[in-house]
């Protein structure tokens, strides 16, 4: 039997928020992606991140992922962005 549950949105990531808080990961808000000053490639990613004050902010990650949704933000911009998933 397949079952759904619906959660509120705002309420999920909330929750997940404070979770991840608590286990001392850093939560950037009000700050602005930067994809044409940002680098993705297998040797390592660098994304670059505005702040409200102008700031700029450079993060290292060996993974990324995109949770525009439909957009596909990083896939467009990259040119790596397939309409249809391959499996």
């Amino acid at each position: 039997i397949e079952e759904t549950f619906q959660v509120e949105r705002r309420v999920l990531e909330i929750a997940l928020q404070e979770t991840a808080r608590r286990r001392k990961i850093d939560i950037l808000t009000n700050t602005t992606f930067i994809a044409k000053a940002s680098t993705i490639s297998a040797a390592g990613n660098e994304l670059v991140c505005e702040t409200v004050t102008g700031d700029r902010i450079t993060l290292h990650s060996q993974l990324v992922v995109d949770a525009s949704g439909p957009a596909s933000v990083l896939p467009k911009h990259f040119g790596v962005y397939r309409k249809k998933m391959e499996i």
